[in-house]
């Protein structure tokens, strides 16, 4: 079955510029106008910290939002991207990268033991921000106030540009993520 139709056959999933998006309570699908990722600071693995638009810059980068104590769905996305990285190891214009949204717990040895659990040479980033600015963090990502819900399973893509460009429904398939890929670079 063609990647089209059998997208379209989603369980809610209503087509946005030849993208599925799931129905969810967040604003989904195209961001328009595109904004600029907040300059917040993010520090990675390798304890290195950068503003977050100058992470994104460059090339076409995929977020997702985790913390490394979960032990329910964090797991399952970060296999997703530790997947989705290995497959798209041979295109370097694509980033693929995860935040941590438990600035209290999380730094940079936690994240890079919680991407070991995962699978050995992770191939995608990981990364934490500040306790102070993980709010502002998840109303930019989610497009509104970030509330008391702050676990997603959505992933946000940004253009070459760093800006937002597509916010995914809830975990999103591997196939969509394919197309989100091609539909951005």
């Amino acid at each position: 079955m063609p990647l089209r139709r059998r997208g379209a056959l989603l369980a809610g999933a209503a087509w946005i510029g030849g993208i599925a998006r799931a129905e969810a309570p967040w604003p989904t699908g195209w961001v328009k106008p595109r904004p600029a990722a907040p300059a917040l600071a993010l520090t990675d693995t390798q304890e290195r910290t950068r503003l977050l638009p100058e992470r994104l810059a460059g090339r076409v980068t995929l977020v997702q939002l985790v913390f490394t104590g979960c032990g329910d769905t964090c797991p399952i996305q970060g296999r997703l991207f530790s997947q989705m990285a290995a497959r798209h190891r041979a295109r370097p214009a694509v980033h693929w990268l995860s935040i941590s949204i438990d600035a209290l717990s999380d730094d940079a040895r936690r994240l890079r033991a919680w991407q070991a659990r995962i699978g050995p040479e992770p191939a995608w980033q990981a990364g934490v921000p500040a306790a102070r600015d993980v709010g502002a963090l998840m109303q930019f990502l989610r497009g509104g106030p970030a509330g008391g819900d702050t676990h997603t399973t959505q992933v946000f893509g940004f253009d070459r540009s760093g800006l937002l460009a597509y916010r995914t429904g809830d975990s999103p398939p591997m196939a969509l993520l394919d197309q989100l890929v091609d539909a951005l670079i």
